[in-house]
């Protein structure tokens, strides 16, 4: 799991690379990994339709074909305030681009694949250079799954109830997110990034 002061260290030096498509592109990543609880199959699913950003409540949309145990869910962009903006302008790239709602949300940026959809160990591979600034050693114990485990705990210490963030992650049973209760309780329950 990654620690809130970790996050706002990847974070910052994401916000510096967003002069860059590709530090972009890794802002967004990590934000939907750590900020928004997605799996990286989700990831690897989300199209630009499902990224519902300018609705009165916006959500990302993850459909049954791409969520684990084939559940459909919404996923609330309401408990993160810094990352709304980042993934309304990554959509609107995509859009300048010529991409239609059916296109992937995270598309390769390399100009023989512009576009096409990045794989699941691509977008490993690319959350894990989102964390280079927390060094090697870290870098080797850290997976993109460590940052739905950090949204899940830091969700929770915030004060986020058990079955609101059930939902947003997932998950089948309560009995499943309460893992992340232990977890919770030692952080100091303040609002996440």
């Amino acid at each position: 799991m990654l620690t809130l002061a970790e996050i706002r260290v990847v974070l910052d030096d994401l916000r510096r690379q967003r002069t860059t498509r590709r530090g972009r592109l890794r802002d967004v990543l990590f934000r939907l990994a750590t900020c928004c609880g997605l799996r990286v199959s989700e990831i690897a699913g989300l199209t630009l339709g499902d990224a519902r950003l300018d609705e009165e409540r916006p959500h990302l949309r993850i459909r049954a074909a791409t969520a684990k145990g084939g559940r459909a869910r919404c996923v609330p962009l309401t408990y993160d305030a810094g990352t709304l903006a980042p993934l309304r302008a990554w959509r609107d790239e995509r859009r300048s681009d010529g991409a239609g709602p059916d296109d992937p949300f995270l598309g390769a940026l390399r100009r023989d694949r512009r576009g096409l959809p990045l794989s699941r160990g691509e977008l490993r591979r690319q959350w894990i250079r989102c964390c280079a600034v927390l060094g090697a050693e870290r870098c080797g114990r850290l997976t993109i799954h460590h940052g739905r485990h950090s949204c899940a705990t830091h969700l929770l210490a915030a004060g986020v109830p058990l079955p609101n963030v059930r939902d947003m992650l997932g998950h089948s049973n309560v009995s499943v997110t309460s893992v992340y209760l232990h977890a919770a309780e030692d952080p100091p329950a303040r609002h996440i990034f």
